[in-house]
């Protein structure tokens, strides 16, 4: 993480692994010669809390063509957005280099 760059929120989220499809999960080449599988999310941040206390929803990430088609949104997990709350830079760790699209 570049020492200008500050994070000015910080968002809590669990995945429900199970929810996404394996169609989702691409590979990709690391740097270390090994391969990588990752996925697209969103996160979804709301200005208040659903029934179980949550502010935030991950859905899978959608193309813009899935959008104006109105495909319906795949669910995968949920958390907390803190709007006011700042992460310490310093305690966050990253693997950025390693994933080509960072």
């Amino acid at each position: 993480m570049s020492d200008d760059r500050k994070p000015v929120s910080t968002t809590s989220l669990s995945l429900e692994l199970d929810k996404i499809p394996e169609s989702a999960i691409k590979e990709f080449p690391r740097k270390d010669g090994t391969t990588g599988r990752a996925v697209n999310i969103t996160a979804l941040n709301y200005d208040t809390e659903d029934q179980f206390g949550k502010s935030a929803s991950v859905v899978l990430s959608s193309t813009k063509e899935e959008r104006d088609a109105g495909k319906e949104l795949v669910f995968c997990g949920g958390g907390w957005h803190n709007k006011t709350k700042a992460a310490d830079a310093s305690s966050i760790k990253t693997a950025k280099d390693d994933i080509p699209w960072m």
